[in-house]
């Protein structure tokens, strides 16, 4: 009994330390494939882009785009979060007249990876708008911040243009592991951005893939794909990035996590996305500042 009460003590100590130092994995350390990583992007962060853009009034912040929010799901039954996040996508796209499209693929005849349909809805959108359109991807963990409500898409997209003094085809937030996180993707309907989106789509093997017992799996070479690395569709993304196929890198920018991958409410960030959390808690918490704010 003693040895069980000094087990629970040791675990109590050691659980808010393990989470603190997960914060700091998260913020500093370093991704693979980006030794300067925090350094590169500390001058874009939110509150930078923010700042930036109260402080600067020229018309060219204000080019008003096309926005297209959609999901990409494979679910018979959609978590419950999905529902709350969902709703508050929607108040927010409502207040700019944006459109939004949940795409669930489960019924559908050809089965694909529910890790790959993104790029398929991409290629898919990007034939039914013009160039003049933004389309925004979201993993159904991901929830606009209600404090920024009234900022939108083209006020931060502009805003990075403007400061990086060019424009870019491609948005994605950072990842604590790896070079991005495609969680939350920002893609202008370009040439470029059509080309890159067949790329893509081109690094995916359906042979890799099998659904068993309802669970998805990934095999490459009789050796199971690790998560987020050659296989999945943001390893895939990673590696093009990386090693610059079709000039990526000049046409990709990769976000200050307080923009669009950060996974912590106790930072400030215009749209959160919780993954390796635990998503109802998150999401529920969030709601509630939801509720508060309309």
């Amino acid at each position: 009994m003693i040895i069980k009460i000094i087990i629970l003590i040791f675990l109590i100590i050691l659980i808010p330390i393990f989470n603190n130092l997960s914060d700091l994995y998260y913020v500093y350390y370093p991704a693979p494939h980006r030794p300067n990583f925090k350094k590169e992007y500390d001058n874009i962060s939110l509150t930078n882009i923010i700042s930036k853009y109260n402080n600067t009034h020229k018309k060219s912040y204000d080019i008003k785009n096309n926005v297209v929010f959609f999901y990409s799901i494979s679910y018979k039954t959609i978590p419950d979060y999905y529902k709350k996040a969902s709703e508050a996508l929607s108040h927010y796209c409502k207040i700019h007249n944006y459109t939004l499209f949940t795409f669930n693929h489960y019924d559908d005849e050809i089965k694909i990876s529910p890790f790959w349909i993104r790029v398929f809805d991409f290629i898919n959108l990007s034939k039914k708008y013009d160039s003049n359109t933004f389309f925004v991807y979201l993993d159904i963990d991901t929830f606009v911040n209600p404090k920024y409500f009234n900022f939108n898409i083209n006020n931060i997209i502009n805003t990075i243009d403007n400061i990086e003094n060019k424009l870019y085809d491609v948005y994605i937030g950072n990842d604590p592991a790896y070079t991005s996180n495609a969680g939350i993707i920002i893609i202008r309907n370009t040439e470029w951005s059509r080309k890159f989106l067949n790329h893509w789509l081109s690094k995916y093997d359906e042979n890799d893939w099998q659904l068993l017992n309802n669970k998805w799996t990934c095999q490459k070479n009789k050796r199971t794909c690790r998560w987020g690395e050659k296989g999945y569709e943001q390893g895939e993304f990673n590696i093009i990035y990386d090693n610059n196929e079709i000039d990526s890198q000049n046409h990709i920018k990769v976000l200050h996590y307080s923009i669009i991958s950060n996974n912590k409410l106790e930072v400030d960030s215009f749209i959160y996305h919780f993954y390796s959390k635990d998503k109802k808690k998150c999401i529920d918490n969030i709601y509630k500042k939801y509720l508060s704010y309309i």
